[in-house]
């Protein structure tokens, strides 16, 4: 078999293990709130307006798509626990955002599915 077939194959089969674990978690989830998600991930300690800044969104929209990560969401839902907000020690009018130990875990993961077979 041709090594750019091979390679396109396991691609498919690297993204797949990657979507399946997304798909596990929530089959609901969608691109622009894992997008969210992994701002945060690669930005710890952002805040909310560099998210709303980011995703291109009114406060409101992207507040409510990063409460889905915290341990509640802005209904009051159980939320993924991933992300945790606290009150910005110089400026208590910010909220600065975070990894959990959980939500690292789950970043983990899919970085591991996403590095299967290299």
């Amino acid at each position: 078999m041709n090594d750019n077939v091979t390679r396109r194959t396991a691609d498919k089969r690297t993204l797949l293990r990657a979507t399946t674990r997304i798909y596990e978690l929530d089959h609901n989830i969608t691109l622009f709130q894992l997008q969210a998600f992994l701002y945060v991930a690669n930005n710890e300690g952002c805040s909310q307006a560099q998210v709303q800044k980011f995703l291109g969104t009114s406060s409101a929209v992207s507040s409510r798509t990063v409460s889905r990560f915290f341990d509640k969401d802005y209904r009051g839902q159980k939320g993924f626990g991933f992300l945790r907000q606290e009150r910005d020690p110089d400026d208590q009018r910010l909220r600065i955002i975070s990894l959990t130990a959980e939500g690292r875990a789950f970043l983990r993961g899919l970085v591991d599915d996403l590095n299967y077979g290299d």
